[in-house]
């Protein structure tokens, strides 16, 4: 498979849902132990007490197919601690 990752932050700023989205590259053909590490993304948190990150695994498909879902997990920004973590995706 040719795994990549979709960050969404869903947050809430003067009332209104507010979501910021990034997309990883694909890594070809690594679907045991892919690592993405070449970018970095910020995101603005308005709201830690009810923002949620949202990670969601993909395959790359081809220019005419459908990328299929692999997993997902979403986590409470309120929870997030700093260093490196592991997170537990459900299909």
């Amino acid at each position: 498979i040719d795994p990549y990752v979709k960050l969404s932050l869903y947050d809430e700023q003067e009332g209104k849902e507010v979501c910021t989205n990034y997309t990883t590259s694909f890594v070809v053909d690594n679907g045991f132990f892919p690592i993405w590490n070449k970018d970095k993304y910020t995101f603005d948190v308005c709201n830690a007490a009810v923002a949620i990150l949202q990670l969601t695994v993909w395959d790359k498909d081809g220019l005419h197919s459908k990328d299929d879902f692999i997993a997902s997990a979403s986590i409470p920004i309120s929870c997030m601690r700093q260093g490196i973590r592991s997170v537990r995706l459900f299909d």
